[in-house]
Parts: structure tokens; C-alpha cells; sequence
């Protein structure tokens, strides 16, 4: 049995629309990729960065925790005054806007050394590598 020309234009057609149809597969599995790539960069897209200084114009030291995002993040500070034994602690402050910070007391006329730590999500996720020395 022979074939028409008309068999083989529908045949043609055939093979198009089949073509078409993996095309359109191929194309919402790339969306779907996309989809799920920018999901996840929105997920791990908050940045944490970790202050730990003096602030010479009130005389104490801090530790600070800054975010892009809105997680719960949370900083503590302890100190060290010179020739004593004792640290002392400032309280852990914790939120979920920019900025968690935690400060000494005031410390005017003193010298020392201080510490900070850094939480994320009620966990301690960093803390100062050395201590910081002050000299108000």
C-alpha cells in the first residue's frame, strides 16, 4: 500500500505537534528549575554581620549582630576591666529588626578587654575569635 501525499502531510503534522508538545514539557521543567532556584535564594538571602567594638562617645563596649532579613538574631557582650579577675555580662538582647545589640556599662575611666557572642534564631552562631581590648 502506498502512501499519498496526503499521508505523509498528516504524518508531518504529526511529528510538529508531537515536537511541540515535548517542547512545552521541556519549557515548564525550566520554569519549574527557575522556580525553585529563586525560591531558595530568597530563603538564604539574609545576611548576618557580627560588630564587636568600644563606642568611645558613650564609654562602653557592644557586641552587635546586623541582619538583611527579619530572623530572630541576638548579641551579648562580656568584659574584663584591667587587673581584675571578674568578667562581667551585658545582657543578650535578641529581635528580629536589623540590629541586636548588647552593651556594657558604662565604663568611663576604665581600661580592658571585652568579648562578644552572636546568636541567629535563639542558637549562638558566633563568637569573637580574641578579645578587644578598651581604654575610655
Amino acid at each position: 500500500m502506498g502512501l499519498s501525499a496526503k499521508d505523509g502531510r498528516v504524518r508531518n503534522t504529526l511529528k510538529d505537534l508531537n515536537e511541540v508538545i515535548i517542547m512545552k514539557k521541556y519549557l515548564a521543567l525550566i520554569m519549574i528549575i527557575v522556580a525553585l532556584a529563586s525560591m531558595s535564594v530568597s530563603v538564604s538571602a539574609n545576611s548576618l554581620t557580627y560588630h564587636h567594638g568600644n563606642n568611645n562617645t558613650d564609654k562602653k563596649c557592644y557586641a552587635q549582630t546586623e541582619q538583611t532579613g527579619n530572623d530572630s538574631i541576638g548579641a551579648k557582650i562580656k568584659w574584663q576591666l584591667s587587673g581584675s579577675n571578674s568578667t562581667h555580662w551585658g545582657p543578650q538582647v535578641t529581635g528580629d529588626g536589623k540590629y541586636a545589640t548588647s552593651y556594657s556599662d558604662y565604663l568611663g575611666g576604665y581600661s580592658g578587654q571585652s568579648y562578644g557572642y552572636f546568636y541567629h534564631n535563639g542558637t549562638k552562631v558566633w563568637e569573637s575569635t580574641a578579645w578587644y581590648s578598651f581604654s575610655f
